[in-house]
């Protein structure tokens, strides 16, 4: 056995939130999922600490109990004083003459998904006594040209995670280990086929599928006019035409360019640029940038509307219509209230404020129990009885919206307290939207009392005045000029929140 390796553990996906992890301890856990074993190499420093991810490269190929003879590898293991985990992929496995395998799987498994979901299932465990570290913020991927493209695929799968990338390459129809590839994983392919799964193979393919941008730290050389002209230049070509849908505003994406003329490597300036990377991306994981985030999004989808207005696509009364029922989702707060048990199983309304309004849609209704949702624009305040001995089950999220092609868009609503009886279950910011919700389970007796009081910010609690240019948009007889104060007032905004 490798002498850095001080313990093994073999388990089930399921097993490894049970496993007691120790810290200063390297140890080699091996996790059964889905018919195939995936391998981890991990060193827990400090469980406050944040999650460097790394792929070692080829020359560790089939299990890390052989010897980890890389200095490189070891290097970093030793040196980035941060969690570590290293993960392996075998998608070699399968393919004789396979050089790289880039977590493709097979054709039934993405092997660089199911790496995800374990990853994600680890760093729980190890975060799992600091609340403010389990939403994946504290998980950063690192990597360089092949590897870098696995890094940043491994975080546009595990949302509010980071990628820090040197050269990374972002499709691999541009790398230099293409024609193995088609020589080995696509020899038996159809052209529908690599279609069908190009996401595997091209990460802009990957962020149009999740319809997600991951936080990225790019470093790229351009000295290194072969990567620069292929996949440098095809990314910053196509990276600017995604859809606005997507979180552009939600996500950092840092882009520096190394112009040294020298195409190596150096281990040390690697190291740097993790620190400083996890250094940037942990200060903005601590500020407050839900009110910003919440305008830019906001403001993306009316930018949409307004260019369907200027190129004729709609009249001046659908304009109008949109920006009234838009802008009336983002006032109102949801939260989606269920006595789970059987079909008996259901709560009753005792007091509420005149500012809430409680439904009891036909939908929310099953097996299980009767829900109700529950809308406010104010501070909800409620006295509530369960009837039957049951599991409540809170959400907490944002309205159900449709655009354009009836896909549900991002209205985000920020929850900042959430209070059951004398127990604050939380006093934080926490932004949530009807896709990206909170869920609070608690187990309720009959006839038990509760008051529940939830306090939240919307768009129009951060920005007041966009109610009035909203107005003003809509009965001002030159939309255009109308359109420009808004333009106007977004920038100033802007121009405030990035004055350090």
């Amino acid at each position: 056995m490798n002498e850095k390796i001080d313990k093994i553990f073999s388990v089930n996906i399921d097993e490894i939130k049970d496993i007691k992890f120790k810290t200063d301890e390297k140890f080699c856990l091996i996790v059964n999922y889905e018919g195939y074993k995936y391998e981890f190499l991990i060193n827990i420093v400090d469980f406050t600490k944040d999650i460097i991810i790394f792929n070692p490269n080829s020359k560790i190929q089939e299990s890390f109990l052989n010897e980890l003879n890389l200095y490189e590898d070891t290097f970093l293991f030793d040196n980035v004083s941060k969690n570590v985990i290293y993960y392996l992929d075998p998608t070699k496995e399968h393919y004789t003459g396979l050089n790289y395998g880039f977590g493709i799987g097979t054709w039934k498994t993405w092997h660089l998904n199911n790496i995800a979901k374990i990853i994600e299932v680890i760093s729980k465990n190890i975060s799992q006594h600091d609340e403010s570290k389990q939403d994946n913020n504290n998980l950063f991927f690192y990597g360089r040209d092949q590897y870098g493209f696995m890094a940043m695929a491994l975080s546009t799968l595990i949302k509010n995670s980071s990628s820090i990338l040197e050269n990374p390459q972002f499709n691999l129809e541009f790398g230099s280990n293409w024609g193995n590839l088609k020589d080995t994983y696509l020899k038996n392919l159809t052209e529908e086929q690599f279609k069908e799964i190009s996401y595997r193979m091209n990460i802009l393919d990957l962020i149009n599928k999740e319809r997600y941008i991951p936080n990225s730290y790019i470093l790229m050389k351009t000295s290194d006019s072969n990567y620069f002209n292929s996949q440098g230049t095809y990314f910053l070509e196509n990276f600017s035409n995604l859809p606005n849908v997507f979180n552009k505003s939600n996500s950092k994406f840092n882009m520096n360019f190394d112009t040294n003329n020298s195409k190596i490597y150096n281990k040390y300036d690697s190291l740097n640029f993790i620190n400083e990377s996890v250094n940037v991306q942990t200060k903005r994981n601590n500020e407050n940038t839900s009110p910003i985030l919440m305008l830019d999004e906001f403001k993306n989808k009316l930018d949409l509307n307004y260019n369907r207005y200027i190129n004729e696509d709609i009249s001046r009364e659908d304009f109008i219509d949109f920006n009234n029922s838009y802008f009336k989702e983002w006032i109102n707060c949801r939260v989606d209230l269920k006595n789970m048990g059987n079909e008996t199983n259901r709560i009753e309304i005792l007091e509420k404020d005149d500012v809430c309004s409680v439904v009891f849609p036909r939908w929310f209704k099953n097996k299980e129990g009767e829900g109700c949702n529950i809308f406010s624009s104010e501070k909800i305040k409620l006295k509530i009885k369960c009837i039957n001995d049951g599991k409540l089950r809170f959400n907490l999220l944002g309205a159900d919206y449709r655009f354009l092609d009836n896909r549900r868009i991002p209205i985000y609503i920020c929850y900042t307290k959430f209070k059951i009886n004398d127990e604050i279950i939380f006093s934080k910011d926490i932004l949530v939207s009807h896709d990206n919700l909170y869920e609070y389970n608690m187990n309720c007796k009959n006839d038990e009392i509760l008051d529940i009081e939830i306090e939240f910010n919307t768009l129009n609690n951060y920005y007041p005045y966009i109610q009035e240019l909203i107005t003003f948009m809509n009965d001002y007889e030159d939309i255009e000029k109308a359109y420009d104060m808004f333009n106007d007032y977004e920038r100033y905004i802007q121009m405030i929140n990035n004055l350090d």
